[in-house]
């Protein structure tokens, strides 16, 4: 008996059916990934299991409890997390010949789950499986599913008709395919695994900031994975399979809810998780401006969503998550495109401020709103119109630009001088009164080539195309100065905020400026003045050190420039 046991728990139970297996696995990895968000009833659930835990030998004479508690916690969120590792990764590969891989169509209903645990547990396990098959058998995947694609409008009726079998009332969020035809289960299946597919393992044109130096380790961790060659990794999905895909999650994220509850249908949640995870590849494909609108729409539910009665309060909650899944989906976008985004959202604030005031940005990065003419109406979101989203939504835009800031600032170099509008659109102009620029959004003026004064709250920035943008916060005025032929590489403004000095690494020129009232003709201009320009000496023909370039002004009429390799340049006025 012992040995039937033993048996049945190691070898038959892995191969009696895909959807047990499924299910097994999808219990294991969701009740690890619950206990490793637990600290102290993880640790007492693994010590009353008789688990040994390495921190019981590391302790510490002197060590605090907070410390202690720290370290157990740690080891117990390693513990479960081998765990999960065992089961999504290791365990086909262990228990080659006695298992049958999960069910894929089970996966892609949980992939949106409104629980958590059993929401990432099917998305680790599905991307697993898909990663174990490898090229070939992602490529019959792919084979098999595409034919079940139907057109974008087809979803448009499996979110009508699951909501309207559910009842309108339904604020619930269920699987993916609760209420859905057999047919519409497998274009619900199909849409999730060709967009897994698409987003995870179609690599070409996918570099993302901060992964330039980590490119090759994947390659090389890829390959291991694979059995087939490294070049067939970067394509798997055609143009015309990947197309489809994208049109059909445009339409099912921007799809016009039928009722409230539509809105916050698991389907809907999948097409934001996917269009984010997978922007580098859709971009081609879809309407950025409305993709971008359409999920600040989600993020900003909650704040339009107010009511106190219980059946309300599930709608506030399904607002919630799927605001929680909206930002998800932006930041992945931002660092996987930022200029994308950057772009698509500088246009719209654009196209808002020519719609109210009139005028535009001041700069030609953006084509200008011409005298007389209508401007195009804004992209409006899902439920939401556009002059009242881009209201709503300016906070979130603003952490938006902030990550871009932290994590891509190199990549948005020519778009600096949009993204300076945008934060100055989106911050408060009472609190930009009160306070100063560097306090509210201190993430901006830490870059070299932007400046900011607090005597006379001019903000200064420098752009690739030479120009340098004076910004009046006082007077909400701006005016553009070609200052150099290259990129500015640094500016500075003088203590008193009268002076600006600038440097280009390109032309090797530097260049002070009065930014303050000057008197030419009798008339008072405010437009920047040129008042002394040297040649400067670059420490390299190569502009790879630039960044190390400093400008500091030793006292009013003494400005020093710090190059690479610690020389220094003094120019006096």
């Amino acid at each position: 008996i012992d040995e039937e046991q033993s048996e049945m728990a190691y070898h038959v139970r892995w191969q009696l059916s895909r959807s047990l297996t499924t299910q097994h696995l999808l219990t294991v990895v969701s009740i690890t990934n619950t206990l490793m968000n637990q600290t102290m009833g993880a640790h007492a659930l693994a010590s009353s299991s008789g688990i040994r835990t390495t921190s019981e030998s590391t302790e510490s004479e002197g060590s605090s409890d907070e410390d202690e508690h720290t370290v157990k916690d740690n080891v117990i969120r390693a513990t479960w997390s081998r765990v999960a590792a065992l089961h999504c990764v290791m365990l086909p590969e262990r228990m080659a010949g006695y298992f049958r891989a999960p069910h894929l169509p089970v996966l892609a209903s949980r992939f949106m789950d409104q629980s958590q645990a059993i929401r990432e547990a099917a998305q680790a396990l599905l991307q697993a499986e898909l990663r174990r098959v490898g090229v070939s058998g992602r490529r019959e995947l792919v084979a098999q599913w595409s034919g079940k694609l139907q057109t974008p409008t087809s979803f448009s009726r499996v979110m009508q008709d699951s909501r309207s079998k559910s009842g309108e009332d339904s604020l619930e969020l269920s699987d993916l395919s609760s209420h859905a035809t057999p047919t519409q289960q497998q274009q619900i299946t199909a849409l999730v695994i060709l967009g897994m597919i698409g987003a995870e393992f179609n690599t070409s044109g996918r570099t993302t900031p901060g992964q330039t130096r980590r490119n090759s380790k994947g390659k090389k961790r890829m390959d291991s994975l694979s059995s087939d060659t490294p070049s067939a990794v970067s394509e798997i999905l055609d143009p015309s399979i990947a197309r489809q895909t994208a049109k059909t999650l445009q339409a099912v994220l921007l799809e016009k809810p039928v009722t409230k509850s539509s809105l916050y249908s698991s389907l809907r949640c999948s097409a934001a998780e996917l269009m984010g995870r997978g922007f580098h590849l859709w971009e081609n494909y879809v309407d950025v401006s409305a993709v971008i609108m359409g999920l600040l729409d989600l993020a900003v539910l909650p704040q339009l969503t107010h009511s106190s009665e219980e059946r309300v309060s599930k709608k506030v909650r399904a607002a919630k998550f799927m605001a929680e899944i909206a930002r998800r989906a932006l930041n992945l976008m931002v660092l996987i495109r930022p200029v994308t985004v950057v772009t698509a959202i500088a246009k719209e604030v654009s196209l808002y401020l020519g719609t109210q005031h009139g005028t535009s940005f001041p700069h030609s990065s953006l084509p200008p709103i011409q005298v007389g003419v209508t401007p195009p109406p804004n992209t409006p979101g899902i439920v939401t119109r556009a002059d009242i989203l881009l209201s709503a939504a300016k906070k979130d835009i603003l952490e938006l630009i902030r990550t871009i800031l932290e994590k891509c600032s190199p990549h948005v170099s020519l778009q600096l001088l949009d993204i300076v509008d945008v934060v100055l659109f989106c911050l408060d102009q009472d609190e930009l009164k009160k306070s100063n620029l560097d306090q509210l959004f201190p993430s901006l003026t830490r870059l070299p080539n932007v400046s900011y004064t607090v005597k006379t709250k001019r903000l200064a920035v420098g752009a690739r195309s030479g120009q340098v943008g004076v910004y009046d916060l006082k007077q909400r005025k701006t005016n553009m100065v070609n200052a150099h032929n290259h990129p500015v590489t640094v500016l500075c403004f003088s203590e008193d905020g009268k002076l600006l000095a600038t440097y280009s690494y390109g032309d090797s020129t530097l260049s002070i400026w009065h930014v303050g009232s000057s008197y030419l003709g009798g008339v008072i201009s405010q437009n920047p003045k040129c008042l002394h320009s040297w040649p400067a000496i670059s420490s390299s023909s190569s502009s790879t050190y630039s960044s190390y370039v400093r400008l500091e002004w030793a006292s009013s009429k003494i400005i020093v420039l710090y190059m690479p390799g610690g020389i220094e340049y003094r120019y006096s006025l």
